[in-house]
């Protein structure tokens, strides 16, 4: 038997710290259209591109009148001529040409030919009842700060900013490497005598899918050291975080460790609590990518990080569940997600 006795085995806080000290986030952005960025965290500042209201504006469905009208008191309207003395005025429309100063429709009798109006009571001061040109909105006022997850009143609020695109947060891609001699494909037309099914990738993809993050499957690979060390590199080059599931215990074909320890450096083995007690943390050097998730900040945080889970779908499950536990540091790693108790997935994330 290799010899175990040396493994590190922390709690769930230290595996949480000793993530954020190793890897750098450097969050990506890309362009995507704004009816299609629901749920997606805004990389950067979005900023309205017009002036709004862009004329003197009506703000309640009312009568238009000229304050010039109403400098002596209450004017005399028997004699008013609709068109030149008042006109009808609408909620969020512009004002009647030369008309300044709106009384809502409220203190209003209209005649039943439209024709004729009586006031109860006088405008308190010119341009009451109305909008300023650009008391509403103008160009490079910020509708929606970076970080902010784009909700529907977000984004009707960027639309009327007269944006249609946003720079969102690139997802993160999640790599999962499945490891194992004894496993076959779910939907294999025989399952060979001693074979098990592979399923924790679909606790996986669901996982990842359901916190805004792309799920990239891997081949089923053998216990082989090599294979293994070849599988993770692939991974590192197309994803931000890798999981390499099975392998981290203790059995004779369990070569998770030692393969990470060649290719990184491992912030732990084993997380001090269960099911998925054997589980690692760890780091890629830089070399192989960086992370890039949806952060909410910019935090600072090193290297690509790899996972190494048990082959049990309960303990993988619980295992996948510690990449939420980063949300105490990082809220918006994914956000639509709830923080969890359990810390159970490993990581590989440090300098080789």
């Amino acid at each position: 038997m290799r010899d175990h006795s040396k493994h590190i085995q922390i709690s769930r806080e230290e595996v949480v710290s000793g993530l954020l000290a190793a890897c750098d986030f450097s969050p990506k952005t890309e362009m995507v259209r704004l009816d299609e960025s629901f749920r997606r965290v805004l990389g950067e500042d979005v900023v309205a591109a017009c002036m709004l209201p862009n004329v003197l504006t009506c703000r309640m469905d009312s009568i238009a009148v000229h304050w010039s009208d109403f400098v002596e008191g209450m004017p005399d309207t028997s004699g008013w001529v609709r068109g030149k003395d008042w006109e009808f005025a609408n909620t969020g429309v512009a004002m009647p040409e030369g008309f300044d100063t709106a009384i809502v429709i409220e203190h209003v009798v209209v005649s039943d030919d439209e024709q004729r109006v009586e006031i109860d009571a006088a405008p308190s001061a010119q341009f009451a009842g109305t909008s300023a040109i650009g008391s509403r909105l103008k160009p490079g006022d910020v509708l929606a700060k970076a970080g902010e997850i784009i909700t529907p009143d977000i984004a009707a609020r960027i639309a009327g900013g007269n944006v249609t695109s946003v720079a969102v947060r690139r997802k993160p891609r999640v790599a999962f490497v499945p490891t194992g001699n004894e496993l076959v494909p779910a939907g294999s037309a025989v399952v060979p005598t001693g074979k098990n099914i592979e399923s924790n990738s679909l606790v996986v993809r669901g996982k990842v899918e359901a916190w805004g993050g792309v799920f990239l499957p891997f081949d089923i690979v053998p216990d082989d050291p090599d294979l293994i060390v070849q599988a993770v590199k692939k991974a590192c080059a197309c994803a931000d975080i890798v999981v390499l599931n099975a392998g981290s215990s203790k059995g004779s074909d369990d070569w998770s460790v030692e393969q990470l320890e060649e290719i990184g450096t491992i912030i732990c083995h084993q997380v001090n609590h269960g099911p998925a007690h054997h589980s690692r943390r760890g780091g890629r050097n830089s070399r192989c990518g960086h992370l890039r998730p949806a952060v909410r900040r910019l935090v600072h945080i090193g290297v690509l990080p790899a996972a190494s889970c048990e082959p049990f779908p309960g303990a993988c499950y619980r295992a996948f569940q510690g990449c939420r536990s980063v949300d105490r540091a990082l809220p918006y790693f994914w956000p639509n997600v709830r923080p969890w108790r359990r810390t159970k997935i490993c990581w590989r994330g440090a300098t080789v």
